[in-house]
């Protein structure tokens, strides 16, 4: 079958064509920061002198400032070049130009001009983000609702499961909420493990629940809370112990083996992975 394009459709699409072919060069770097209720977020945008500006988010709350002055730190080296060659761009920003590159704040600027990027020639060339990744289809991505009950109060067991019934009802599958500080160690735990008790028992069994434990728990009162939840089946436990030690992480993992989530804000990302995995394995390994 002959594909027949009309006149109008073929003028319409010549801009299209142009853009895509022709080579672009950034002009402006520019950063902006909002917050919401007691949340700071970072976005950061690229301009090319085609009209094309590129978004990217490198938000860390609490230390947004720093992070926007490592974003502007890199616009002399942005400036003028082509935004495409994505690859290089990143190992030029992260390995080139200096070997102190270590850290979440600098790994969140990095980050941020990546994301950039890849939308600038997202809309260079007229195709979607995952397309130029790799992927044949789009894949739709779960969400859970974070930081749920943070403003609840007064926050006891039978507020919560009232709140995780109505959530559940409002059509939302998962929840995920930072774990209370409080009290001695033996009260804060048995406080927590009745607010989750309370979750399941009014969100039911369809209502998932994600922990955030902020790194505030011991390696013994980490355990001791896995296995006193694990009755109500949460999703995952995210980053029970201080980051910065894997060897406690891998020991909480193998002592409670139940889907535990860390790393996401390591210093080192790469690797914090593999010090989780060495930990891990040399913790569960037989003496």
């Amino acid at each position: 079958m002959t594909a027949h394009l009309s006149r109008r459709a073929l003028l319409a699409a010549c801009p299209l064509m142009a853009q895509a072919g022709r080579r672009l060069s950034i002009r402006k770097l520019t950063t902006r920061k909002h917050s919401i209720s007691n949340r700071d977020y970072l976005f950061a945008e690229i301009e090319t002198d085609g009209g094309i500006t590129g978004v990217g988010e490198g938000s860390i709350s609490g230390r947004v400032e720093i992070v926007e002055k490592a974003i502007q730190w890199y616009a002399p080296y942005l400036t003028g070049k082509d935004p495409g060659g994505i690859e290089e761009h990143w190992n030029r920003n992260y390995c080139e130009l200096s070997r102190y590159r270590d850290g979440s704040v600098l790994q969140a600027a990095v980050a941020a001009i990546d994301i950039e990027l890849w939308e600038i020639e997202a809309q260079r060339l007229q195709e979607p983000v995952w397309w130029l990744l790799g992927m044949a289809a789009p894949k739709p991505m779960r969400v859970y609702y974070s930081h749920w009950s943070h403003r609840l109060e007064p926050r006891t067991p039978a507020r919560l499961a009232e709140l995780a019934a109505q959530t559940r009802a409002e059509g939302w599958t998962c929840v995920k909420w930072v774990l209370p500080r409080g009290g001695t160690e033996s009260e804060r735990l048995r406080r927590l493990v009745a607010e989750v008790e309370a979750v399941r028992k009014g969100g039911g069994e369809d209502l998932e629940i994600a922990l955030e434990m902020w790194e505030t728990f011991s390696v013994r009162s980490a355990i001791d809370f896995a296995k006193a939840v694990a009755l109500f089946r949460p999703l995952f436990i995210e980053e029970p112990t201080w980051r910065e030690t894997p060897q406690a992480l891998g020991e909480v993992r193998c002592t409670a083996p139940w889907r535990w989530r860390a790393g996401k804000d390591s210093c080192r990302a790469t690797s914090s992975n593999i010090c989780w995995t060495f930990a891990a394995r040399a913790s569960c390994s037989p003496t």
